[in-house]
């Protein structure tokens, strides 16, 4: 199966600019940041627009994890969307950025290990991209 992203970032608007830097550094992987795709989605219904990319569009999905997410209006799409997936692949295509140490979403496993952005960083944070991505199946670019 082919997908139009290597990796999906999920995030609340705060994160946008840690998102933007992330799909940056993660050059050549194909990266859907909803800022940078506003005009593949405008004008579409946005619902079935979020669920699709999340659900099929993308190889990986990763959540920039806080307090928060998921209890907006776009991230609540965003994060059903990407749970039906997880579960479908026994949560091989969910990454998780741990951004305050709020426990995870109640549907994530405990045995799921989030990655700390306090405790690693943002430039390790590339490379755990990078390998995940390339184990869920990405050509390698490096």
């Amino acid at each position: 199966m082919t997908f139009e992203f290597d990796l999906g970032l999920s995030f609340l608007s705060c994160d946008l600019l840690l998102a933007q830097q992330l799909a940056h550094e993660l050059v050549p992987l194909r990266c859907f940041v909803y800022s940078r795709s506003q005009d593949e989605v405008a004008g579409t219904d946005g619902v079935e627009t979020f669920a699709a990319v999340f659900k099929k569009k993308t190889l990986l999905n990763v959540v920039l994890w806080r307090a928060g997410w998921g209890d907006t209006p776009w991230t609540a799409i965003e994060a059903a969307a990407i749970r039906d997936r997880a579960l479908l692949t026994a949560y091989k295509t969910l990454v998780i950025i741990d951004l305050d140490g709020s426990p995870p979403p109640p549907w994530v496993p405990h045995t799921h290990i989030a990655y700390s952005l306090s405790q690693f960083g943002a430039k390790e944070a590339v490379g755990v991209l990078r390998a995940r991505a390339l184990e869920a199946g990405a050509s390698s670019p490096w």
